[in-house]
C-alpha cells in the first residue's frame, strides 16, 4: 500500500528558489496515478485500492466502447474508447455523491489524480459522505490507446467545439445507462466539474442530467439531476469569445501553428515544455513535470474556434437543461491565471443568472494560475482545500 502525499511538488533546479521553502520530495505513485503511461499518454485498464488521509478507496480504469445515438462510432475518433476512472471507498455499493470532472484542452482527468483528488476525497469525508465516487471523464478519446494510433492521430486537429460538447453529453448518456452513477434506483448527489474548456463539457452533462437523466429511448430514467457545478478557471464562449488582449498575448506563439493544421485538418497540436509552463501556470521557468506529462495534444480546431469566436453554447445548455434552478453554481478565478481574462469571470454570474440558474459565486483562489498543479504547494492545498469545502457544504 502507498500514500498520497501530504504536500509538495518535488523540488526541482528549476523551480523559484523563493517558492521551495514550504515543499516538500515528491511521494512514491500510488497505484491509480500509475496507472497513466506517461511514455505512450494514456491509461491502462487497472483495479486496486489507494488510501487517503487514512481511508481506504477502491479505484477503477476502464475504456469502454461508446457509440453515438444512431449506432455509429463518432466519426472523429472510430472505433475508439473513452477512457473512464472510478474512485470511491466501495465501488459496487450505493453512493451518495457522484462527481464527474471533466479536464480542458489538452488536458487528461489523470492531471486531477494527485493533490487535488486527495484533498476532494478528504473534503468529502469531513462534509459527512460515506461512499462517494469520483470519476475522471475524457471525451473526444483522449487517454486511450487509439488517441494518438495511427488511424487517429491525423484526424485529432479536425475535431470541432461542437464534437467535443455532442461526445461529452453521449458519454453521460451512456454511464447512466450503464450504471455508472447508480443501479439500484436511489438518487445520488451529483455535483460535475469542468475545468477551462471542460467547462463547456460539465454544461453539457447538466443539460444530459438534468433533461434526460439516461439514454434517450431506453427506457430508464434514474431521475438524475445536477445539485452543483464548478467552472474551475473557465473559458468563455461569449462573441468574439477569447478574443482578448490577455488570452491572444499567452497563446500568441500557438496561433499560427494551429492555423495551419486546422485547415488541412491533420495532425495535433501539442504544446512543448516552456509554452506548457507559461500558459497554463504563467511562468515558463516553473516545472511540473507530472502535470505535463499527463496533457496530450489536442485539436487546431478547437482552440482555434473557441480563440476567435464560438456560439453562447454555455447559455443554450443552460436553457435547454431541464429544471436549473437552485443548482449550486460556482466559478473559480486563479490569482495569477495568465489565460483567462477577468471579465470573461464576471460575465458568468449574469449569463447563468439570466438562463435559468442561480447566479454563480466567484471564489478567488490567490495561489493558483490557470492550471491546478499535480503537486500543491502549502499555500496552494489551503485555498483548494477551502474553496472545495465551501463547494461541497
Amino acid at each position: 500500500m502507498t500514500y498520497l502525499g501530504e504536500k509538495g511538488i518535488r523540488i526541482l533546479e528549476d523551480y523559484p528558489v523563493a517558492d521551495n521553502s514550504d515543499l516538500a520530495d515528491k511521494p512514491e505513485q500510488n497505484d491509480l496515478q500509475t496507472a497513466w503511461s506517461e511514455e505512450d499518454k494514456r491509461y491502462e485498464e487497472k483495479t486496486g485500492v489507494i488510501e487517503v488521509a487514512g481511508r481506504q478507496y477502491q479505484f477503477k480504469v476502464s475504456v469502454p466502447l461508446l457509440r453515438y445515438r444512431d449506432g455509429r462510432d463518432d466519426p472523429f475518433t472510430d472505433g475508439m474508447g473513452r477512457a473512464i476512472t472510478e474512485v470511491a471507498p466501495d465501488l459496487e455499493a450505493p453512493h451518495d455523491i457522484v462527481i464527474p470532472v471533466l479536464p480542458g484542452w489538452g488536458e487528461t482527468s489523470a492531471q486531477f489524480e494527485g493533490d487535488f483528488l486527495e484533498i476532494m476525497l478528504d473534503v468529502l469525508k469531513e462534509a459527512g459522505y460515506e461512499n462517494p465516487k469520483v470519476m475522471g471523464i475524457n471525451p473526444a478519446g483522449r487517454g486511450t490507446p487509439e488517441y494518438l494510433g495511427e488511424r487517429n492521430k491525423n484526424r485529432i486537429s479536425g475535431v470541432r467545439m461542437m464534437d467535443e460538447i455532442y461526445d461529452a453529453q453521449n458519454i453521460a448518456d451512456a454511464l447512466v445507462g450503464r450504471g455508472y452513477f447508480g443501479k439500484d434506483g436511489r438518487r445520488p448527489e451529483v455535483a460535475v466539474i469542468g475545468h477551462s474548456m471542460g467547462a463547456l463539457d460539465s454544461s453539457a452533462f447538466l443539460n444530459v442530467l438534468n433533461n434526460k437523466g439516461g439514454v434517450p429511448g431506453n427506457g430508464k430514467n434514474h431521475d438524475l439531476r445536477v445539485d452543483r457545478l464548478l467552472h474551475m478557471m473557465p473559458a468563455v464562449d461569449g462573441p468574439f469569445a477569447m478574443v482578448r488582449a490577455k488570452f491572444l498575448w499567452a497563446v500568441r506563439k500557438q496561433v499560427l501553428a494551429s492555423v495551419k493544421q486546422a485547415v488541412p485538418g491533420k495532425g495535433s497540436l501539442s504544446l512543448n515544455e516552456q509554452d506548457y509552463h507559461r500558459i497554463m501556470f504563467g511562468d515558463e521557468n516553473f516545472r511540473d513535470d507530472e502535470q505535463y506529462a499527463r496533457s496530450v495534444p489536442d485539436s487546431a480546431r478547437r482552440f482555434l474556434q473557441l480563440t476567435l469566436n464560438f456560439r453562447r453554447r454555455f447559455a443554450e445548455v443552460y436553457k435547454e437543461g431541464g429544471p436549473a434552478d437552485g443548482v449550486k453554481m460556482t466559478v473559480w478565478k486563479g490569482g495569477n491565471d495568465k489565460l483567462i481574462p477577468d471579465n470573461a469571470i464576471t460575465d458568468l454570474p449574469r449569463l447563468t443568472a439570466a438562463n435559468g440558474l442561480s447566479a454563480a459565486s466567484v471564489e478567488l483562489l490567490p495561489d493558483l494560475s490557470h492550471s491546478i498543479p499535480f503537486r500543491l504547494r502549502d499555500a496552494q492545498r489551503e485555498q483548494v482545500k477551502a474553496a472545495l469545502g465551501k463547494f461541497f457544504s
